[in-house]
């Protein structure tokens, strides 16, 4: 590695504190690689426990762990490879307010959740100037045939390249945030297609190579190695695709300057409605409802 990067590129990733949101299938590869890289801290957020269904795709994970917090199980597994790394885990939801507190501390955050919860560290990660990559992955099946097998890695540079929120890419995750009565006005509006509780599953082999190429982007933002501003990479097994796409930027108020970017604990934490103390608002919708009313 370093006679491809050189020393100093390399040196790098061992000055970096690095976030990880989600210890599971995809949290796993990522904190083993950023273990065995030697990074300066890790800080993981994961509030639930190593269970039978998810054992398969756990990594290092065996029959004795069930019933671990993942949290607990992963900085264990990191201080083994490298016990000079700094280990603070939460075993506690991301939107708990001393947990994004801690993760706005951080160089760099990587998102390995399937939540909408990936939209509140896109606005925590822009609020506080921190690079985020948000890695994805499902199989999915459609009329009983296997329809996709694949994933995706968003690169959220702030101030570089677009958001999650902008970008759309996760708009049908917002009614998380929202009311009943606001989940039927998106519905009605052709926001939510389907069962919103639908499961994606995963397998380990695909899960690897997500977090793989994750990682990859990773490296190639800290040893700079960048031609252009790619924002997406896109896996897709079956038709044997791996296609990139550039960041258009158009802005919103979360990555404007201006507005959200860099303005720190100024931001207002993104929590879903149940789980919060406040009414969470997006004035778009309100002024889309308002004119609906109107109509």
């Amino acid at each position: 590695t370093i006679l491809a990067f050189g020393k100093e590129a390399v040196s790098l990733v061992g000055k970096l504190d690095c976030g990880v949101v989600g210890a599971s299938a995809l949290g796993g590869p990522i904190l083993e690689m950023l273990a065995r890289d030697k990074v300066r801290s890790i800080m993981i957020c994961d509030p639930d426990c190593i269970e039978e269904t998810n054992l398969n795709r756990l990594l290092g994970a065996t029959a004795g762990d069930i019933g671990r917090p993942k949290v607990e199980f992963s900085a264990e597994r990191i201080k083994r490879i490298s016990p000079e790394i700094e280990v603070i885990s939460f075993q506690k939801s991301f939107y708990e307010k001393e947990v994004q507190g801690a993760f706005s501390q951080v160089d760099v955050i990587f998102g390995c959740v399937d939540s909408g919860a990936r939209l509140s560290i896109n606005r925590l990660a822009l609020a506080n100037l921190i690079p985020y990559f948000d890695l994805g992955a499902s199989i999915e099946v459609k009329d009983r045939l296997l329809n996709f097998v694949g994933g995706q890695i968003y690169n959220v540079i702030p101030g570089r390249t677009v958001c999650l929120s902008c970008s759309g890419a996760f708009d049908h995750m917002l009614y998380e945030y929202n009311s009943p009565n606001d989940i039927e006005f998106e519905v009605a509006r052709g926001y939510i297609r389907g069962d919103v509780n639908d499961l994606e599953p995963s397998v380990m082999y695909l899960d690897n190579c997500v977090a793989g190429l994750g990682y990859s982007e990773f490296l190639k933002y800290v040893f700079g190695r960048r031609d252009d501003e790619i924002f997406k990479v896109y896996y897709q097994e079956i038709s044997n695709k791996l296609v990139s796409s550039r960041c258009f930027k158009t802005g919103c108020i979360v990555c404007r300057d201006g507005d959200y970017l860099g303005k720190g604990d100024k931001v207002p934490i993104m929590i879903p409605r149940k789980d919060a103390d406040f009414t969470f608002i997006d004035s778009q919708k309100d002024h889309e409802r308002s004119e609906l009313a109107g109509m």
